[in-house]
């Protein structure tokens, strides 16, 4: 077993610019408090507006679709401007991202 020496975290990420925080006054609810964000790219490339428009779409997939399919396909994809969006949650948050972000 590896002992952990570091970890880059939620707060590093934020603070590094890497990632933005969306909709923090609304995180108690939209995700039961915790933390979306989007990647920088995401952030500069679309409204607020947009960004909300692909969480409802998350939020919908989880709530009709998700449960449904196999575990390893269990991968939110949207499109938006031509591009392919992700939606993925990790023990700290949802983000937002662009495949190439990942």
């Amino acid at each position: 077993m590896h002992e952990v020496i570091s970890e880059y975290t939620l707060n590093d990420a934020i603070d590094d610019g890497m990632l933005v925080p969306v909709f923090q006054n609304r995180w108690q609810q939209l995700s039961f408090c915790k933390p979306i964000v989007a990647t920088a790219s995401i952030h500069s490339e679309f409204s607020k507006a947009a960004i909300m428009e692909i969480w409802n779409a998350f939020v919908d997939w989880v709530k009709y679709e998700k449960a449904d399919l196999k575990p390893e396909d269990r991968l939110f994809r949207t499109r938006m401007n031509g591009k392919e969006i992700w939606v993925i949650e990790d023990p700290q948050a949802y983000t937002v991202m662009f495949p190439s972000d990942y």
